[in-house]
Parts: C-alpha cells; sequence; structure tokens
C-alpha cells in the first residue's frame, strides 16, 4: 500500500492550493474545507485562519509530476482535443 502524504494541490487550487491538498489527504470535498477554513478565519478575527494558512503554504510541499491522484492518464483532459471528442462523437 502506498503511503499517504499531504500536499499542496495547484489542480484546483484558489491561492496556494493548501485546503486543495486537505480535502484530497482526508479524502473529502474541498469546498466543505474551504468553508471551514473561512469561518475559522472569520471566528478568529482575521488572524488564526491568515496565519495558518501562511503557515501551511510555507511548509506543506506543492506535489511535483502531474495531477491528481485518482485521475488516471487516460482520463486526463489536459491530454485530449477538443477535436478528438468531435471525431469521436461522429464516428459512431
Amino acid at each position: 500500500m502506498g503511503e499517504k502524504k499531504l500536499y499542496r494541490v495547484t489542480d484546483n487550487k484558489v491561492f496556494c492550493g493548501v485546503c486543495s491538498g486537505l480535502a484530497e489527504y482526508f479524502k473529502i470535498d474541498v469546498t466543505l474545507i474551504r468553508v471551514i477554513w473561512a469561518l475559522l478565519t472569520v471566528f478568529t478575527a482575521l488572524f488564526g485562519g491568515v496565519l495558518a494558512y501562511i503557515i501551511c503554504a510555507a511548509i506543506i510541499p506543492e506535489r511535483t509530476g502531474g495531477g491528481s491522484s485518482e485521475r488516471s492518464a487516460s482520463n486526463n483532459s489536459y491530454t485530449s482535443k477538443p477535436s478528438d471528442d468531435f471525431d469521436n462523437y461522429f464516428k459512431k
């Protein structure tokens, strides 16, 4: 079994990819992580959430070498061209 590691994910990032990385690590929706982080930020008068985000962005390494671990190479939307979809649609 592969070892589970925490990385900043740049595929679905808004700022630095911290929330996307946490969502992938815990296997939950990134929107839920972002809402929790926003609430943390509001309830700590901006200081706690912003400081924690800056620390996490500095400490958590960015994943290198490709996209999401759940995305397979054959399902990579960046490798297919729109013309491929068009051709496949009319070849049916």
